[in-house]
C-alpha cells in the first residue's frame, strides 16, 4: 500500500466518523415541556419520595410555596432544589419542567404587579 492510499483511507474514515457524530448530534431530545401548576407538589413528592436532607428540605419549600401561591419563594425554592448535589437524571429534568412552570407563573405575578416577583425576575436576569 501507497501512503497515498493509506491517507485516503484515514481521511474517508475521519469523514465517516464525522458524518456519524454529526448524524447522532442531530437526534437530540426536544426540551422538556412544563408541567401544570396543579401537579407540581405530586410530581415533586413522587419524584424525590427517597429525598433526605437538604433534597427533602428543598422539596418542601417548593410545595409550601406553591401552596401559599407565593411565587417568588416558589422560585427561588426550585431554583434550591436544581442546585442539589445528586439529582437524578429524571429528578432533573423533572426540576427543570416545574421551573418552567413556576417562572411563567412568576413573570404573569410580575406584570401583575406583584414587586417581590419583579425583584426575584431580575435577580434571575442578572445570574443569567
Amino acid at each position: 500500500m501507497t501512503s497515498t492510499s493509506i491517507l485516503g483511507r484515514l481521511w474517508r474514515s475521519l469523514a465517516a466518523g464525522f458524518l456519524l457524530v454529526a448524524i447522532a448530534g442531530c437526534d437530540r431530545a426536544k426540551p422538556p415541556e412544563p408541567v401544570s401548576l396543579a401537579d407540581i407538589p405530586r410530581l415533586l413528592q413522587e419524584g424525590f419520595k427517597d429525598a433526605k436532607g437538604p433534597v427533602k428540605e428543598a422539596v418542601t419549600a417548593v410545595v409550601t410555596a406553591l401552596e401559599a401561591q407565593d411565587w417568588p419563594k416558589a422560585s427561588l425554592a426550585i431554583q434550591s432544589l436544581s442546585t442539589q448535589a445528586g439529582l437524578k437524571a429524571a429528578q432533573q429534568e423533572l426540576v427543570a419542567r416545574c421551573t418552567m412552570a413556576i417562572n411563567a407563573q412568576m413573570a404573569e405575578a410580575a406584570a401583575a404587579g406583584n414587586e417581590e416577583a419583579e425583584q426575584v425576575r431580575q435577580v434571575h436576569r442578572m445570574e443569567k
